[in-house]
């Protein structure tokens, strides 16, 4: 559930043309190979409820991330070296621009990874694969949450209730006695002696 009103999902994929930034260029690219390790910070609410780069609206309280070349949305694989703890997140922004990070990340992401009070923290930061454009994925991604071992990538199967998917079926057995059947059916239901 998005909280102080920022609705979820929405933007466009991006990879886009190479960019400038301090003199330094960047080139987005889709690199399923893609792991580095280096500095992880955090973003929180100077920016909570503006377009990220991809379109989608930056949620302080949600999972998601920054990084300057890999596809929006996609997957990424955040683990605190410091501490053992691994998440999946949504990088659905560009950045950062400061030397040495590789990647930000938002507040609830740096509290789940236990950097939040820190700032930084030394992470190792891995391509996963695209997200999805619709909805929320904050409740999947908060599960993937691990110690001491990598987090798995989110399930692509989503149930949306936990009733059945098939409407219940009425036979004529579990038909009351005096409900006449009507006369010009072709066939008979159950034994109707």
């Amino acid at each position: 559930m998005a909280e102080f009103g920022v609705p979820k999902g929405g933007g466009n994929y991006l990879l886009g043309k190479p960019y400038v930034i301090g003199n330094r260029t960047y080139v987005p690219k889709e690199n399923a190979n893609y792991r580095a390790e280096g500095l992880a910070s955090w973003y929180g609410p100077d920016f909570h409820g503006k377009r990220t780069a991809n379109g989608e609206l930056f949620d302080m309280h949600s999972m998601s991330a920054a990084h300057p070349t890999l596809p929006l949305p996609s997957y990424v694989r955040v683990t605190n070296l410091n501490n053992g703890r691994s998440i999946i997140l949504r990088a659905n922004d560009r950045g950062p621009y400061h030397q040495n990070r590789i990647v930000d990340v938002s507040v609830k992401a740096a509290d789940m990874l236990g950097f939040s009070k820190h700032g930084v923290a030394r992470v190792r930061v891995e391509y996963v694969g695209l997200a999805p454009l619709e909805g929320s994925d904050d409740g999947t991604l908060m599960a993937t949450l691990r110690q001491g071992e990598p987090a798995p990538p989110p399930s692509l199967i989503m149930v949306a209730s936990a009733r059945p998917f098939l409407p219940r079926i009425r036979t004529a057995s579990a038909l009351p006695d005096d409900v006449p059947l009507p006369p010009d059916r072709p066939f008979a239901l159950g034994s109707q002696e």
